[in-house]
This record gives C-alpha cells, sequence and structure tokens, in this order.
C-alpha cells in the first residue's frame, strides 16, 4: 500500500497531484508525480513517472483531455487489454463458431496472441508492434515444435 503526500490540485481541481511513500515509515517520497481525477463515474490513478511537478502537470492534463476528446467524439475511452477485448469478443462470436473454428482459435490464442498480447492496452496497439511479435512468434513456434517432437 501506497502513502500520499499533501495533494496539489490544478485544472479547477478536477485533478488531484500528489507523490508517495513506498511505506508508512518513510521520511522521503519515491519524487515521482502521480495524479488521479473522475471520468465516467471512475477514478484514474497513474502515475506520470516524472520528477518534475510541471512536467507531471502536463502528463495528467494531456490524459485527461484525451479521454474527454474520445467522449466528446464517441470514441473508445475504456483502457482495455487485448485479453478483455478477446474475452468479450469469445462471449460475442467465438464461442458460437463451430468446433474445429473453436479449438483452431483456442489454440492460436492461449499459445501466441494472448501470451504477446494479452496485457498490452488495446489502445496501444499499432502497427509499428508487428515485428517485434512476428520475430517473437517465430521464436515461439520453433520452441513448441521441439518440444512437440520430444
Amino acid at each position: 500500500m501506497a502513502y500520499e503526500t499533501a495533494h496539489k490540485k490544478i485544472r479547477s481541481d478536477k485533478i488531484t497531484m500528489c507523490q508517495i511513500y513506498k511505506h508508512k515509515g518513510d521520511k522521503q517520497t519515491t519524487g515521482l508525480w502521480h495524479y488521479r481525477f473522475r471520468f465516467d463515474n471512475k477514478t484514474m490513478r497513474r502515475s506520470s513517472k516524472e520528477r518534475d511537478f510541471a512536467k507531471a502537470c502536463i502528463v495528467a492534463e494531456d490524459h485527461y483531455d484525451d479521454l474527454r476528446h474520445k467522449a466528446k467524439y464517441n470514441l473508445p475511452t475504456s483502457e482495455k487489454t487485448f485479453k478483455e477485448v478477446y474475452d468479450l469478443w469469445w462471449q460475442a462470436i467465438g464461442k458460437h463458431l463451430s468446433s474445429h473454428r473453436q479449438t483452431s482459435f483456442k489454440t492460436a490464442s492461449s499459445n501466441y496472441f494472448l501470451k504477446y498480447f494479452g496485457k498490452m492496452k488495446i489502445d496501444s496497439l499499432t502497427s509499428a508492434k508487428m515485428p517485434a511479435y512476428i520475430t517473437w512468434r517465430v521464436a515461439n513456434y520453433k520452441k513448441n515444435l521441439r518440444q512437440r517432437r520430444r
């Protein structure tokens, strides 16, 4: 559990900035500024990963503005992971496929897609991440082949 320092409010009290102690008895904070704000009936908490207050405020305000922009233009504002989106897809579509296709999807997703992309935020997936996935996939495929041959 983290313990917070005094709070500083910015953006007309919509965003709260603070530093945290790792342990209750600590004399010094981690030095990193954290922020939180309410959006869409949820509290968003993040580390700005900045030690400078002014830079930390920019990170927090950018996050807040980005979510507001998405909401204004009816874009998805949730920060779901690949696994969460995959699970929603599976419930809506995947489980209604033929048993052969279900088996194919389960095998590919559990061996490759979910292992590599599972914890990534869906909004952060871009085509720039594909070359690293392909390299990982080829190496992982060869490893799986060797294990099956034994």
